[in-house]
């Protein structure tokens, strides 16, 4: 049996659709389903820019974080240094839901070369 994925990442949500064919038996009742689909409102796509940006700017100017830039966007950041040449970015997003979770919490890092 194959199963089909397709996930698409959209600036405000994130879109499962998958093609797995199930046969359901109850008595002499019998239904077969095959297309199932999932939208989860997780603005991921929105927090992939940010980021993106974010690390962009760090690669033109690497002794600076532009905190102007991050307090003007839409999302809440904490940024933790890991080492002299890592910073990690947690960036939270209270407007992005999954399963009753008060905030979506988006992780990523940035690798510095050294000097």
């Amino acid at each position: 049996m194959n199963l089909n994925t397709e996930t698409t990442i959209n600036e405000n949500n994130v879109e499962f659709k998958i093609d797995y064919p199930i046969t359901i038996i109850k008595g002499e009742l019998k239904a077969e389903i095959s297309k199932f689909y999932k939208n989860f409102p997780v603005r991921l796509g929105h927090i992939y820019n940010i980021a993106k940006e974010i690390v962009g700017n760090e690669i033109e100017d690497p002794d600076w974080v532009d905190m102007t830039y991050l307090v003007n966007q839409d999302l809440n950041f904490k940024i933790y240094p890991y080492d002299e040449n890592t910073l990690i970015y947690s960036v939270l997003d209270n407007q992005s839901i999954i399963e009753h979770e008060p905030i979506f919490i988006f992780l990523f890092a940035n690798l510095f070369e050294e000097k």
